[in-house]
């Protein structure tokens, strides 16, 4: 089972500011004419909240299908690779890819309320709606929630009314 570990700063951060630098960060890629395979700030950010998870639960899996869903999109997106696919291919491929990733997230969702009803138990409860369609965000406003929650003086014993 896994342990209660406090969720650090970097992870605490509001989840807007996640949507303004995504938000910048397209613009900045379509400014650059930055490549496909370049990761971007939210798939680092993926990987930052499901290492927070792996280490707090140790079986968890969601971070190996972010990667492989990660390392197949970067691989596929190579000039020399993609030059290679045929349009069924490439369309087959990019199911896998997005199968895969919205598997992670889903697993992502199940192992953090698996762990935030039993090992740390917080009343999380994490819709499937708002799960598919704002993963990130989502995931995040649940992170600065948790760590406002951990890191709030307890005012029990302070002798304040």
């Amino acid at each position: 089972m896994g342990k209660q570990i406090r969720i650090p700063k970097i992870l605490a951060i509001d989840w807007w500011w996640l949507l303004i630098v995504g938000l910048f960060e397209t613009y900045l890629r379509y400014l650059f004419h930055l490549p496909d395979w370049v990761p971007s700030i939210s798939g680092f950010w993926v990987f930052l909240q499901a290492g927070w998870l792996l280490k707090a639960e140790p079986r968890s899996r969601a971070i190996y299908y972010y990667a492989c869903s990660t390392l197949a999109e970067i691989i596929v997106s190579m000039p020399w690779v993609s030059r290679f696919l045929s349009n069924y291919l490439a369309a087959f491929l990019g199911f896998c890819i997005a199968a895969t990733w919205i598997a992670g997230i889903f697993i992502f969702r199940a192992e953090m309320v698996r762990h935030f009803t039993q090992t740390e138990p917080r009343g999380v409860e994490l819709g499937p709606i708002m799960t598919f369609f704002f993963n990130i965000l989502y995931f995040q406003y649940w992170f600065h929630q948790i760590y406002v929650e951990q890191n709030e003086p307890d005012l029990r014993f302070t002798g304040t009314a």
